[in-house]
């Protein structure tokens, strides 16, 4: 083999030959080399302001606890593997744990009461770190190890609650992706949890002091009927007792008395006791239907638009419901209630003869709740041949609300169809 010393070829590098394009006057192009990691932290960051995204959207339309439970679970999946999870929240004592949704895995809810019971859940809020406990127990050996991880919720320097996760994770540390993100799901489902319990505690109050006030004001109306019907009753049975004496005296004593008379006497007296039974039984319907209990108006919508449904979707009419979910109760009649919407049902099907359809709203506005009624069929009015009907639904409405102490207004037009407002105050004089 000969080698040829003098070879005096220069070759580029591969590097140099990487640079694009040759030709003299082209700038050269800088390599940029990708950094695998950088991009799979972009990749997780852009996926955790998703999800905070979709959280914040989701929350805005949740009102009931255990959906906003099954949204933070959802969440944790996209995190770490997770079995269950569930937020304890303390007492105003602080003597006891309680989940805050309606159901509970007993797994989850036997460790935490364990937990606190031991001391482990006072020394997870002295560290203020999280902790992983192991599962001892299997049902089934081939069933997965599963650990619990407690998460203290601290807030304002005071202790909250814990979460409780059920995970097969042996380790989670502190200042990992995953436990920050942790952190800030919480920060936006916690608030939304205590709003809710907060609002059913409120609205719980609201029931329970109606209750006390429909007590307090059926009592009054009870002791007021009572005390007019003893009197009037009283003032009756006196005089016809005497009555009868002084016919079973006659009668005794003198025997040339017309027996034709005594006997026109008895008649009479039994029509007096015939008015005094209808009298008593009067008192006792009129104790009925003054009988005043907290109502909840979105049931009674419900129920009623129910029942009519089926008429509505026969004459080709739609009824879309749009009520307030945090609606509180009013303190009404039941029976009244629905005589309400009976009449205002039949005042809106007289003035509609084709298709259309019917909104009912339920709003709390300031002390008061007011329920909204829009259609889209004809107009009504006194002038037609229903005049005689829409008169007396107009004013059974009209004097059903008197007696809530609430307004009705109606309008019916060409332009904006016809619309009903009924407006029940929240607080009734014990009186009324």
């Amino acid at each position: 083999m000969k080698v040829i010393k003098n070879n005096a070829h220069i070759y580029k590098t591969l590097y140099e030959s990487l640079e694009g394009d040759t030709h003299e006057n082209s700038e050269k192009v800088e390599l940029r080399f990708v950094n695998t990691a950088e991009l799979k932290d972009s990749n997780k960051l852009e996926s955790h302001f998703n999800t905070l995204n979709n959280i914040n959207t989701q929350l805005k339309n949740l009102n009931d606890v255990d959906l906003v439970l099954n949204l933070l679970l959802k969440s944790l999946r996209g995190l770490i593997t997770v079995e269950e999870s569930q937020i304890f929240l303390f007492n105003e004592n602080q003597f006891e744990l309680n989940h805050v949704g309606k159901n509970c895995d007993n797994r989850l809810k036997s460790l935490v009461d364990l937990s606190f019971k031991n001391g482990i859940i006072s020394w997870i809020f002295e560290s203020k770190k999280s902790v992983i406990l192991p599962n001892l127990i299997r049902t089934y050996k081939s069933d997965p190890r599963l650990n619990y991880l407690l998460i203290p919720i601290i807030e304002r320097k005071q202790k909250k609650g814990i979460l409780a996760i059920q995970t097969p994770l042996s380790e989670l540390k502190e200042n990992s992706f995953a436990m920050k993100a942790i952190n800030v799901y919480m920060g936006l489902i916690l608030p939304r949890i205590e709003l809710i319990i907060n609002r059913e505690r409120l609205n719980s109050a609201i029931n329970e002091a109606q209750e006390y006030k429909s007590k307090l004001a059926n009592d009054h109306k009870l002791s007021a009927i009572g005390e007019l019907t003893n009197g009037i009753i009283e003032d009756i049975i006196e005089p016809v007792q005497v009555i009868m004496s002084c016919t079973e005296f006659i009668e005794k004593e003198y025997e040339n008395v017309d027996s034709e008379i005594l006997q026109t006497i008895n008649k009479q007296v039994k029509k007096v006791e015939t008015v005094i039974n209808r009298l008593t039984k009067f008192a006792s319907i009129n104790n009925e239907s003054s009988v005043r209990t907290p109502c909840n108006l979105n049931k009674k919508i419900t129920e009623f638009t129910d029942i009519i449904l089926s008429s509505l979707r026969n004459d080709n009419y739609e009824c879309i419901l749009d009520l307030d979910e945090s609606l509180p109760p009013i303190l009404s009649n039941s029976n009244q209630l629905n005589q309400i919407f009976t009449n205002v049902f039949s005042l809106l099907r007289n003035g509609s003869n084709d298709a259309g359809g019917i909104l009912i709203q339920s709003r709390y506005q300031g002390e008061n709740v007011v329920i909204n009624i829009f259609s889209t069929g004809e107009i009504i009015n006194v002038n037609n041949n229903q005049k005689d009907t829409n008169e007396l639904n107009l004013t059974i409405i009209k004097n059903l609300m008197e007696k809530h102490e609430g307004e009705f207004v109606f309008n019916s037009n060409e332009s904006n169809g016809t619309s009903i407002s009924l407006k029940f105050p929240f607080k009734r004089k014990i009186g009324r």
